[in-house]
């Protein structure tokens, strides 16, 4: 009878052989030509863009200055933005309080004018003995060395454009006066005024 041993015999371990690979094939000499190859490639890869790559980080750097000099511009100036409209507002405001007391000063009656163009226009020879601003009425008396100095000062009041209406003439009792060894004719005028001119 013939014996076989079925079982599987034990082989001897191939060193050249690692995870599949034979080792054995692989050819040393354009192995270690490669990976000089790639080792200097890289190397020189980055010795010639270095240059470049340090010009390039310069020139970032100096654009994000700008940028950061740029925005802080921009900041000042919506800054500048927000004090202009908070400005505007306050002149708004101003004008709205200007008008208020623009309108309370043109109501108010303010004889300065009407008295100094009265006292420009008085004739020479006429005196004025009294003068009175009541309700919007101008109430003259006086004196004059004659008529016609009474009727120049009533009709340089007519000229006037504080005066609206008819300029009233009338002579007081007694018509004739002395005064200084001088006979004067009294006068009495009435007219009414206009403030807002």
């Amino acid at each position: 009878m013939i014996e076989i041993n079925l079982t599987p015999k034990e082989r001897q371990k191939s060193i050249t052989k690692i995870a599949g690979i034979d080792l054995s094939l692989i050819q040393v000499r354009p192995l270690l030509i490669s990976l000089a190859f790639l080792f200097f490639y890289d190397f020189g890869i980055d010795m010639f863009f270095n240059s470049q790559i340090e010009g390039n980080n310069k020139k970032s750097d100096m654009l994000a200055q700008t940028i950061r000099r740029k925005s802080n511009d921009l900041r000042q100036y919506d800054q500048i933005k927000i004090q202009v409209k908070e400005l505007s507002a306050k002149e708004a405001n101003l004008i709205k309080r200007i008008s208020v007391i623009k309108a309370i000063v043109d109501k108010r009656s303010n004889p300065f004018q009407i008295l100094k163009y009265i006292a420009d226009n008085t004739p020479p020879g006429v005196w004025i003995d009294e003068l009175v601003i009541e309700n919007g009425i101008l109430s003259i008396s006086g004196y004059s060395k004659d008529f016609k100095g009474i009727y120049d000062f009533m009709d340089n009041l007519k000229n006037s454009i504080f005066i609206s209406g008819e300029v009233a003439y009338s002579a007081p009792d007694p018509e004739q006066v002395e005064i200084n060894n001088t006979i004067v004719e009294a006068f009495k005028v009435k007219t009414n005024i206009n403030f807002g001119q």
